[in-house]
């Protein structure tokens, strides 16, 4: 696999070498794109995707602070793909956003990692980057 980096110019087919900088660069846009790119989470007996930019995050924040003070706060229509809805539940919401801060603290801790790994010139390039072990539910 082969890896583009952002603003890097390539001539005659040369395979760039990357500097730190570039690796930590990398690393952190690898991040946001796992801490953003959604999270499969089964509900109501279904594996469902949900969103995990940030305006779902904020979304589900204010959810969370109603289904926090109340029990019997639902969601009637959470959109979940072009078609199709469910209903959420309080719990349901507490729940989702207890996954989704796992998720993201986990995608910093494992960008933590490899910025480590960088600076002991154990990573040193973009694809041990993309090939390094993202899941964030392990």
């Amino acid at each position: 696999m082969s890896a583009v980096l952002t603003g890097y110019v390539y001539r005659n087919n040369e395979i760039p070498s990357y500097t730190k900088q570039d690796l930590h660069k990398y690393a952190a846009e690898k991040r946001w794109r796992v801490e953003t790119g959604g999270i499969i989470i089964p509900i109501q007996n279904n594996d469902v995707k949900i969103n995990t930019d940030e305006r779902t995050r904020n979304i589900l924040t204010a959810a969370f602070i109603k289904a926090s003070a109340d029990s019997s706060y639902t969601i009637n229509n959470w959109k979940i793909d072009s078609n199709n809805y469910i209903i959420l539940s309080s719990q349901n919401i507490i729940n989702i956003a207890n996954l989704i801060e796992h998720h993201v603290q986990k995608c910093f801790e494992i960008n933590n990692e490899i910025d480590s790994k960088i600076e002991n010139n154990i990573i040193t390039t973009i694809a041990e980057i993309e090939n390094y072990n993202w899941n964030t539910f392990l």
